[in-house]
This record gives structure tokens, sequence and C-alpha cells, in this order.
């Protein structure tokens, strides 16, 4: 937790990366560069990461956390960052609020960012050619995330480590 004096000269800065500055819509500045830093989208969570470099080396960040860190106030030391639109692309410090995991995941049903559809729909995976119940028993057969094979079926992805899915319509 910031406290607000706190909060208020160090806009912008980013703790324990002097070198390195963030706007309130997440573009990272280097000063040692003395440029704007290009972000990098991740494929698999479709979240905007950048690498930053300390004493202690580098690390990477995402940028919504970055920018919740620095201009958006925790007093309830909330885990989560929300994104309150549900676009990942939109780091905007109006657009992220702290929550607690139950409230994020009431949020992306909420907003229909998250459904229950993959809980009762069948999936096919032509790879192995097997039609599973839902894309849980998917997921658990092959050992990878229920997300990932929710997002082929859904056509924001387009594989998850070489298998493709999709619903199946039985007929």
């Amino acid at each position: 937790m910031r406290n607000s004096d706190d909060f208020l000269t160090n806009h912008g800065n980013i703790p324990d990366y002097p070198d390195y500055y963030i706007t309130s819509c997440g573009r990272v500045w280097s000063f040692k560069r003395n440029r704007f830093l290009k972000l990098m989208k991740k494929p698999r969570t479709g979240y905007y990461v950048v690498n930053l470099y300390n004493e202690n080396g580098m690390k990477q960040f995402q940028i919504h956390s970055l920018v919740a860190l620095v201009y958006v106030p925790n007093p309830e030391n909330k885990p989560q960052i929300n994104h309150i639109d549900g676009c990942k692309e939109n780091n905007c410090a109006s657009n992220l609020e702290w929550v607690t995991s139950s409230e994020n995941i009431k949020h992306a049903y909420d907003t229909g960012l998250r459904t229950r559809t993959h809980r009762v729909k069948k999936v096919y995976c032509p790879e192995n050619g097997k039609i599973y119940k839902n894309c849980n028993e998917a997921a658990r057969d092959l050992s990878i995330s229920e997300a990932n094979v929710w997002r082929c079926c859904n056509g924001k992805q387009s594989n998850v480590f070489g298998y493709t899915f999709r619903y199946y319509e039985e007929g």
C-alpha cells in the first residue's frame, strides 16, 4: 500500500527501476535510451509486456501491472488488476482497478468476456481425433490450459502447443 504523499510525488516513477518512467496510459520511457520503449504483446495471454533492467538484472513486467502500481491507489491491498472495459490493450489508469480474484472472475462473466459455454459444449481436436465433453476435459487430457482451449474454440487463438480445437457439432 502506498501513502498519498508518496503516490503524488512519484507519479510515473517505477519502483526499483530508476532508469524508467511510465505514463498513465502505459508508455514506458527509458532515460538511458532517451526514447519510449517498444512493447511486446504476449501471444498466449494478450497482455503487453516490457523488459526492464536494474542492478539485479532484467525482469519482464505486464504493462497494466506497472500502470496500476504507479497510478491506481490500492487502499484495500487487493492482489489483481482488472481492465474495466475488458480490453487488454487499454492500459490507461482510468481503465484499471484493483480487485480480488473472485471480483475479477465475476467481472469477466458479467461483461461476457467469459461464458459458461466452454463447460457444456463438446470440443474436437483434429490432431488426436478425440471429441471431448468440454474444454476442461480436453485441457486435462493434454495437460494444457482450459482458457487456451476455449480461446481456440472461439477463434481468439490459432493453437495451443500445436493442438487446434473447435466446438464439435454432431450430425
